[in-house]
């Protein structure tokens, strides 16, 4: 299926590692021009470097979510550097695990602050550029945790939250201004922040008994549903939570 992405500018937000790093890639190899963000200079050089090895126009800019100041001059700068952005992933994030009664507010600030906030004027940014061409799709990567209650991640799962209702509301209200809003929402997918996780034998076989496809995510498994939305295929879909849990939110 050609998807019609090549040569469409994408911004990736949280680029440097994990799924941010998959979905660079996923981009890239349909062609399309990336501006990648990052707050980590080194490890956004390395992304950046190696995708642009492949063939693809790429420009990364250093960039911490929770700045605002620095959330709009990016924009601006991205804008100034390739021209208004067909698509926005907002893909950065942070998080703790930690029982609630132990959060403390750098922890909840630190979450809300790169996941939500930082999300959401960057989003503006991003749309009042876009709402002026009056086209554009934003996809933010949401969290089964937004959906499903789990111990541990309550700041997380608040934001996944505030996430997954922000992006109804901006479907909602970009709609008329030619811009889709959309959430991909996957379960514990395994990256190097996860591995801790992922070593210890019991949380892996319980983590097991709650996906009925019989394992966790790959930063992979995000890439092809982010290509759909952010497609012409899905033209007349927005303000959707697309759920990439292997089946963990059916209990």
């Amino acid at each position: 299926m050609d998807l019609g992405l090549q040569d469409k500018l994408v911004i990736v937000t949280g680029a440097a590692q994990g799924i941010g790093e998959a979905l660079a890639r996923g981009f890239a190899a349909e062609g399309c021009r990336l501006a990648l963000m990052d707050y980590e200079p080194a490890a956004l050089r390395r992304v950046a470097a190696s995708v642009r090895d492949g063939g693809c126009e790429v420009r990364e800019y250093v960039c911490d979510v929770r700045e605002m100041s620095q959330v709009r001059s990016t924009a601006d700068r991205i804008a100034t550097d390739l021209g208004t952005p067909d698509v926005l992933v907002n893909n950065a994030a942070w998080t703790a695990t930690v029982p609630f009664l132990d959060v403390t507010e750098e922890e909840f600030d630190r979450t809300l602050d790169t996941g939500l906030k930082g999300l959401f004027f960057l989003s503006q940014s991003v749309a009042r550029q876009m709402a002026r061409r009056r086209q554009g799709v934003i996809l933010h990567l949401g969290s089964q945790l937004g959906v499903a209650a789990f111990a541990g991640r309550s700041a997380y799962g608040a934001m996944k939250g505030g996430v997954h209702h922000l992006t109804r509301v901006m479907a909602l209200e970009l709609g008329p201004h030619g811009i889709r809003v959309n959430a991909v929402a996957p379960c514990i997918t395994e990256t190097a922040t996860r591995r801790n996780l992922l070593d210890d034998p019991n949380y892996v076989a319980w983590v097991k008994t709650m996906l009925p496809i019989g394992r966790w995510a790959q930063p992979g498994d995000v890439v092809g549903p982010a290509l759909f939305l952010a497609s012409d295929h899905a033209a007349m879909i927005t303000g959707h939570i697309l759920l990439v849990d292997g089946g963990w939110t059916i209990h």
